[in-house]
C-alpha cells in the first residue's frame, strides 16, 4: 500500500501558504509482505515434520500396547503350565505323605521320614500358592495392558455379557 501526504511548513503563521513552504511526502507501507524469504515453505515443512513425528509416536504407542498385551498373554500361558505342574507336584507330595504315614503306622520308617514327607508336601503347597499368585498378577497385567476398567462402564447392562463389539462403540 502506498500513501501520500501533502502539507506546508513555515516558521510564522503568516508564511504558512507562501511559496517554498510546500512539502510532499510519499510513504510506502507494506501491509502484506510480498517476499517472505521462504518462510511459508519452511512453515509447511515444519508442519509436515510435526505430523510425521506425531504419527510415529502414535504408531510406537500402539505397537507398545500390543507388545504389552502379547507379553501378558504369553506370561499367562506360561503360568498355566507352571500352575498345572504345581498342582501335579502337590498331589504327588500329598500321595507320598499318605504313603509315608501308612508306613510309619506299620513301623517301616521312623518319624524323621514322616517329617521329610511333610516338609516336601508343605513346600509343594507353597509352590502351588506362588504359582496361583503369579497367574493372578499376570492376569491383572493383562487387564492393565488392555486398558482396564471396561467392567465399570455405566452405559452397559452388568447382567448382559459383554461382546467384542461393546468395546468399539
Amino acid at each position: 500500500m502506498l500513501t501520500g501526504t501533502a502539507g506546508s511548513t513555515a516558521p510564522k503563521l503568516s508564511q504558512l501558504f507562501a511559496s517554498g513552504t510546500d512539502w510532499w511526502q510519499i510513504t510506502g507501507a507494506v501491509t502484506q509482505p510480498i517476499f517472505r524469504g521462504g518462510t511459508l515453505f519452511h512453515q509447511e515443512l515444519a508442519a509436515k515434520a510435526a505430523f510425521d513425528q506425531a504419527k510415529a509416536q502414535y504408531r510406537s504407542a500402539v505397537i507398545q500396547a500390543m507388545q504389552n498385551v502379547a507379553d501378558a498373554l504369553h506370561a499367562i500361558r506360561l503360568d498355566a503350565v507352571a500352575l498345572q505342574k504345581a498342582v501335579e507336584a502337590e498331589r504327588a507330595a500329598g500321595r507320598s505323605l499318605e504313603i509315608v504315614r501308612g508306613r510309619l503306622r506299620l513301623g517301616e520308617i521312623n518319624y524323621l521320614g514322616l517329617l521329610t514327607a511333610q516338609q516336601t508336601y508343605q513346600q509343594a503347597l507353597l509352590s502351588l500358592a506362588q504359582a496361583k499368585a503369579q497367574r493372578y498378577a499376570n492376569t491383572v497385567a493383562l487387564f492393565a495392558a488392555l486398558g482396564g476398567g471396561w467392567w465399570n462402564r455405566e452405559d452397559v447392562d452388568p447382567e448382559k455379557p459383554l461382546t467384542i463389539g461393546d468395546f468399539f462403540q
